[in-house]
């Protein structure tokens, strides 16, 4: 085999190895959105080791190169190695960022709001009428009531 045909396939398992890398991703992805527990989550491991191998023996046999190689294995792994650092790591960061602004949206207001202060009352519609009052009374009225009957 010469240098030109071994750098090709080197260069070819780079590519293999980012789109496993592509894969883990999204098969962990695939994880958390079903909330996997062991036997899922070690029947998609097991896919994920499928699809290595059927990739790597599948590059190999259109490159007609013999995959027991190092460079086979370090163009695999380099791959992975990139795919991680340059889109893996930097859309987990990503995610957790979105993720992390999507939860303090859905945190009550702050004091400092407004509109914070229709989170002070309870409202009720009784027939034409709508009567409200604070919440807080009603936390202490409640209280007195099983003090009462506690009493009794």
């Amino acid at each position: 085999m010469t240098v030109e045909q071994q750098a090709r396939a080197l260069a070819a398992m780079v590519a293999c190895g980012a789109a496993l890398g592509a894969a883990c991703d999204v098969l962990g992805l695939l994880r958390r959105a079903l909330r996997a527990g062991r036997v899922l989550t070690g029947a998609i491991d097991l896919l994920w080791g499928v699809l290595a191998a059927l990739s790597v023996v599948l590059v190999g046999l259109r490159l007609q190169i013999d995959l027991l190689r190092a460079y086979v294995l370090a163009g695999v792994l380099a791959g992975m190695g990139v795919y991680a650092l340059l889109i893996g790591l930097p859309g987990r960061r990503l995610a957790q960022a979105i993720q992390g602004r999507m939860k303090k949206r859905a945190e009550p207001a702050p004091a400092s709001d407004p509109l914070c202060i229709l989170h002070s009352f309870s409202f009720e519609a009784d027939g034409d009428t709508i009567s409200y009052r604070l919440k807080k009374d009603e936390k202490e009225e409640k209280e007195k009531k099983k003090g009462r009957k506690m009493a009794n």
